[in-house]
């Protein structure tokens, strides 16, 4: 049985019960997440006395900045661990991916060294993220990437060990399906109409204007909400006030993400309309995901990864083009038939692609093929 040191700094009962995942898929598993997202929840997933599994929670400072947070742990249980594999859930230019390394190299030294990286924009990069990024490529055997641009930007790192076009964050289906939101839905729409959602931070790179100036353009059937904040709230608020749309643009806040599913099916489309920056562009779209895992179709600008994610179960637009956003949605309305059909495209979809199930079986085939191979090369 190989073993695997599997780290997921954000710790959440769905983490852990993906990590939980790979004991299905002969690993005896290590998980080590953060200390303090652990203690936030009053209750965690069972562990069979018959599992393989541990869970080992580190204080993690700054664990909400990927770059900048740091592990206040030395790692050193990993060397009564023993692992096969390390597997580190965190962009290669990271503090914590260099501390891992190190701790790799200082207490399981035969262990492969695997790193994930979201990144599909080539930032400069000053000498400190630099000379971390160096270090941590040349220790790595392999390196999952979770969108089509990764490859080349690996290229342009220039790492020369193994990579892989892979996410690592699935759905659960058994949470995130079709649910009956009527009485959720009447909030909003007092009447028969066509409700529109999106989901995630209030921020310049999302793009919310354009969705904003593209319900303006739209019959006023069509409503939107928005959940989530951030520091654009007002000034979207303000927007809305000059759009005069300020009754068909509903600001929910955030909502905890165990009610999200409810939420989701209440709308008729969810629209991610992000736009690139200089330094960043949309990397995968979870929430994208989430909401066609419950029947719903998506429109999404064409920043980054958001085509590759949302396929033909929905639609998409150039970045910034409020006319061409309005279409979108104006053909959306307009076809119910449509609508019905993208429902059953967006369930189908996830079912294939972004199940928790299916995405932990492709990556522990991964994680097999690094640690077998590089064995038989030995």
């Amino acid at each position: 049985m190989l073993k695997l040191a599997l780290l997921t700094p954000g710790y959440t009962p769905a983490v852990q019960k993906r990590g939980m995942g790979f004991c299905q898929h002969g690993f005896e598993v290590l998980q080590i997440s953060e200390l303090h997202s652990y203690q936030t929840y009053s209750q965690h997933p069972d562990i069979l006395p018959d599992l393989a599994y541990s869970l080992k929670p580190v204080p993690i400072y700054r664990v909400g900045h990927p770059h900048r947070g740091f592990l206040i742990s030395l790692l050193a249980f990993l060397k009564s661990f023993g692992p096969d594999v390390i597997a580190v859930e965190r962009d290669p230019d990271t503090l914590i991916a260099l501390q891992v390394a190190i701790a790799r190299n200082v207490w399981a030294p035969s262990a492969k060294l695997i790193l994930h990286s979201w990144q599909n924009v080539a930032r400069p990069l000053r000498p400190l993220p630099r000379w971390v990024l160096n270090r941590t490529l040349r220790a790595a055997e392999g390196i999952c990437y979770a969108n089509q641009d990764g490859s080349e930007i690996l290229q342009q790192w220039g790492y020369t060990g193994r990579t892989f076009y892979q996410i690592w964050h699935g759905v659960d289906t058994e949470i995130f399906y079709p649910h009956d939101a009527m009485d959720l839905r009447k909030r909003y729409l007092s009447a028969p109409g066509f409700l529109l959602g999106y989901v995630g931070r209030l921020v310049p790179e999302k793009g919310l204007d354009a969705m904003i100036k593209a319900v303006a353009r739209s019959p006023g059937t069509i409503h939107a909400v928005l959940i989530g904040n951030g520091p654009q709230r007002a000034e979207l608020v303000a927007l809305a006030e000059a759009q005069n749309v300020t009754g068909r643009i509903h600001f929910l806040g955030s909502i905890p993400h165990p009610e999200l599913p409810r939420y989701f099916s209440m709308l008729d489309a969810l629209v991610l309309p992000s736009h690139t920056t200089p330094v960043w562009k949309e990397q995968f779209g979870r929430v994208l995901i989430e909401a066609m895992a419950c029947g719903i179709p998506c429109i999404g600008s064409n920043s980054g990864a958001i085509p590759e994610v949302i396929g033909p179960a929905g639609r998409i637009f150039p970045e910034g083009d409020t006319t061409a956003l309005a279409a979108c949605i104006q053909e959306l309305h307009d076809s119910p038939n449509l609508c019905v059909a993208l429902r059953q495209e967006a369930r189908a979809r996830v079912i294939e692609h972004y199940t928790v199930a299916k995405v932990t079986t492709q990556i522990a085939q991964i994680y097999k093929d690094i640690a077998y191979a590089t064995a038989n090369n030995a």
